[in-house]
């Protein structure tokens, strides 16, 4: 587990790091992350630290010069805010890359009135909104919904229950779904929220056990989710149970390969054919080996590479950066094919797997 935070002096500029001046090399340049490293959320900051860790290498090793500056967030948007103000104003960093719905929602009002570009990277939809300087590099809830609404009807799932965590992201989905599922062919029979830090889910089976539905939709990250999925499993509640993000948290599959084998799972759709997704693995199993390759590694390395291809086009400039994204057209990455929308949101496919021990299977 990544869980310290990684930061990068450079040597001969501790008198002027008082003086809170930034110093870089003339030709470097610095980039922000704020991911998880800690708390609920930190199998994602971890996953996204490797992505990024992998594109910066490979980046500097054809000559570039960007150093990268990680501060944890511990899946609190209070201590995102603070590392927000410390990479801005100490480190000189004009590009921020961020992990988690509340997070990332208390970082853009600071994004946008410092002029800070901010990847985005989650799925909250208001996350571009009225946005000039936020792109989301990552699928938004109403894509995942679309995904999920197109499954139900293929498998002819028309009953199901919705368990999702009580935060800015999993009440988002929960809205949009629960909104869209008036007009579908879902009946949803029960709809329960649970606190990040809920272990017991004795009394949430209790109440969907007697709905007998087709599948219950369990929202939610870490221990709370695995908890989730072990009582609901054991209770027999459902005749299917889908996670959201399941394929990404890959420790939490690598630990208990029992409990989520046969589970499906709702994910960034990963062209795991090409050749720039066979490149990436590569690295990932050299510098991790023995570890299953993350989707969110994927995104998030990607998303760098993005950003870099567009800073070398047209230079540091926040604004400039973010509307040669916008404007480069259909970018190929190691998640495959991926584009912007006008607003900044990435338009992400995808897709419904079956998890086992080491892969997921489209469904």
């Amino acid at each position: 587990m990544i869980g310290k935070w990684i930061r990068s002096f450079a040597v001969g500029c501790a008198v002027i790091f008082l003086l809170v001046t930034p110093c870089f090399a003339e030709s470097e340049q610095p980039i922000g992350a704020i991911y998880p490293l800690t708390g609920n959320g930190a199998e994602i900051g971890e996953q996204r630290t490797r992505g990024a860790t992998l594109a910066l290498e490979r980046l500097n090793s054809s000559g570039n010069h960007f150093r990268l500056f990680i501060e944890d967030s511990a899946s609190d948007a209070k201590i995102g805010v603070t590392a927000f103000r410390f990479l801005t104003e100490t480190k000189g960093v004009r590009t921020v890359f961020s992990a988690l719905s509340g997070v990332t929602m208390a970082l853009k009002p600071m994004a946008e009135s410092r002029r800070v570009l901010l990847f985005g990277n989650v799925s909250h939809p208001d996350i571009t909104k009225g946005a000039s300087f936020v792109l989301r590099s990552y699928y938004a809830v109403d894509r995942a919904n679309d995904t999920f609404f197109e499954f139900t009807t293929r498998k002819n799932i028309s009953t199901i229950a919705l368990l999702y965590v009580e935060d800015e992201f999993g009440q988002s989905l929960a809205s949009s779904l629960l909104r869209r599922a008036e007009a579908s062919h879902l009946s949803v029979k029960e709809s329960l929220s649970f606190k990040n830090s809920e272990l017991d889910f004795r009394l949430y089976g209790t109440k969907i056990a007697p709905k007998k539905v087709d599948l219950l939709y369990v929202v939610g990250l870490g221990q709370a989710l695995v908890q989730a999925v072990k009582q609901m499993k054991n209770r027999n509640v459902a005749r299917e149970i889908l996670i959201w993000n399941g394929c990404g948290q890959v420790e939490l599959r690598a630990k208990q390969p029992e409990l989520f084998t046969g589970i499906l799972s709702i994910d960034p759709s990963i062209d795991t054919q090409s050749a720039e997704y066979a490149s990436f693995r590569n690295e990932y199993q050299k510098k991790y080996p023995g570890e299953l390759v993350s989707p969110i590694a994927v995104a998030e390395y990607d998303s760098m590479m993005m950003y870099a291809d567009a800073w070398k086009k047209v230079g540091p400039d926040p604004e400039k950066i973010r509307e040669s994204i916008l404007q480069h057209g259909l970018f190929r990455g190691a998640s495959g094919e991926i584009s912007f929308d006008p607003t900044g949101d990435a338009q992400w496919p995808m897709a419904v797997s079956r998890m086992n021990r080491e892969n997921c299977d489209p469904q």
